[in-house]
């Protein structure tokens, strides 16, 4: 390509040290056997930032000067013998000679003998093109491809919201690989960018399932889909944490149209859901606000409802203490499978009256002072610990890979607000220091300036602060009314320099 018929876009550039303006443009060399090799380039034109910095219009131009120094070498590469080709015009490309290009290299092609595209995707691709696109637009010119022709096509054509996206964004891929491969000219607007689609909805509604609903569409999944199902909807945890089934407590009705047998895989899985929240908050009581963890500061009297549970089931079935069968002593029974009092009337009740009889069995087993429950969130696996220490500074945890990851979002999460707070205290700062009042929130001039000098105090390296990069005016506006809090208050902390 000749330099006089290039026009690339002066970019700028912010994450290689201080900012600078850059283009891209193809330079020609001749090669041995009186050929043109075209090779794409980058040319820094100078500082876009801080003291002798160029304006976009300055780079603008250092370009265009740049690019005519080239019209020299392009004219005597141009005299040289062989055929030249001759560009086409827009007028004369239909949009078939684009798709078919586009089919064969990228959908179909294979690099290095792997293919570019997934199966699925490729099928999809040629699908749509060969039934949708192809038979409508095979022979359209691209000039004539208007948004408002594009879109009143797909409303037609496309039997629902998400197709007529698959379409779009299939047309918008064959203008987009074109402009990449200069099959068009720079200057050729890619006509579906503009094309807005309506609001998204659903081809059948979605409905919210009442329990007695719920319970039935359950009834009719078959093991392990149901229990995988249910475990998952009413608990979140894996089904290696669910406690065995024991089988349903006698004299309660099961629902509508699930079986006694169906009603075991169910039935764990709504007691596994009740006994975590109460084991869960017997364990919450031995941490502390800031994350400390201590086993032996467990109490069962600050966590109320395991408390009353206990309480209620000890009531109605009082320990049993009887002499034992092998060797001196007594033994004393605590928890029994047949528990004494009155029984659940209903499927639900039940599962409650088992979370409660488990939890009671836990709590009188020997290994209950070593129960913990992995803090990651993504795991949240309870397990019993070997070897207890007095104190767990980030709380407990099953293994040393979830204790690493738990601290890297820890201080992940730190470092993020903490350079939010600077920044916050800084944009503060700015403001005050030029008067602003409080319509700073609603002048787009000022909070563009307000982005401007924050982007600059990020990128100044003398600056001590934990930020990652620049900013944009939607993260003024998100953080606001915190601005406007440190602005108005004259004892706000200054950020660091």
């Amino acid at each position: 390509m000749s330099p006089h018929l290039q026009r690339p876009r002066v970019q700028e550039c912010l994450d290689r040290g201080s900012p600078y303006w850059f283009f891209r443009y193809w330079e020609e060399h001749k090669l041995p056997d009186s050929s043109v090799k075209a090779a794409r380039k980058r040319h820094i034109i100078g500082l876009s930032q801080r003291r002798y910095a160029l304006s976009q219009r300055q780079a603008e131009k250092a370009r265009d000067r740049f690019l005519a120094g080239l019209q020299p070498q392009s004219a005597s590469l141009k005299t040289s013998p062989g055929p030249v080709a001759q560009p086409t015009r827009v007028a004369e490309i239909h949009f078939g000679q684009l798709a078919a290009v586009w089919r064969s290299d990228f959908v179909e092609r294979q690099a290095s003998g792997r293919p570019l595209l997934s199966a699925s995707t490729r099928a999809k691709y040629l699908r749509h093109l060969q039934n949708h696109v192809l038979p409508h637009w095979r022979d359209t010119p691209v000039e004539e491809m208007r948004p408002k022709v594009v879109l009143d096509w797909l409303q037609q054509e496309g039997q629902s919201w998400y197709m007529m996206a698959d379409l779009r964004n299939l047309m918008s891929g064959i203008f987009t690989r074109a402009l990449e491969w200069e099959l068009l000219p720079d200057s050729f607007a890619n006509p579906l960018l503009r094309v807005r689609l309506p609001r998204k909805w659903e081809v059948r509604e979605k409905k919210i399932l009442s329990p007695e609903q719920t319970v039935r569409v359950l009834a009719r999944l078959h093991d392990p889909v149901r229990l995988i199902s249910q475990t998952c909807l009413e608990t979140a945890m894996s089904p290696s944490v669910c406690p065995p089934a024991t089988g349903p407590s006698r004299g309660w009705s099961l629902p509508a149209g699930v079986k006694q047998s169906q009603s075991w895989v169910i039935g764990d899985a709504l007691m596994s859901a009740y006994l975590r929240q109460l084991l869960d908050s017997w364990i919450n009581t031995g941490r502390s606000a800031n994350g400390i963890e201590s086993v032996q500061n467990r109490d069962l009297h600050r966590a109320r409802r395991c408390w009353d549970v206990v309480s209620q089931c000890l009531e109605s079935n009082p320990p049993i203490m009887e002499p034992a069968t092998r060797g001196n002593g007594f033994k004393l029974t605590i928890a029994v499978e047949e528990w004494r009092g009155p029984q659940p009337a209903n499927f639900f009740d039940s599962q409650m009256v088992r979370a409660h009889q488990t939890l009671v069995t836990v709590l009188t087993s020997s290994w209950v002072d070593g129960l913990c429950k992995c803090r990651y969130p993504p795991c949240g696996r309870y397990f019993v610990a070997s070897r207890l220490r007095r104190i767990y500074q980030h709380g407990t945890f099953c293994c040393a890979k979830h204790r690493v990851y738990a601290s890297a979002e820890v201080q992940l999460r730190t470092q993020r607000n903490s350079g939010r707070s600077q920044l916050i205290a800084y944009a503060a700062l700015w403001l005050r220091e030029r008067k602003s009042t409080s319509g700073w929130q609603h002048d787009r001039r000022q909070k563009d300036r307000l982005v401007a000098a924050i982007n600059r105090y990020i990128l100044n390296p003398k600056a001590k602060k934990s930020v990652q990069g620049i900013i944009k005016i939607n993260w003024v506006t998100r953080n606001r009314v915190a601005i406007e809090r440190q602005r108005e208050d004259p004892k706000a902390p200054t950020p660091r320099s």
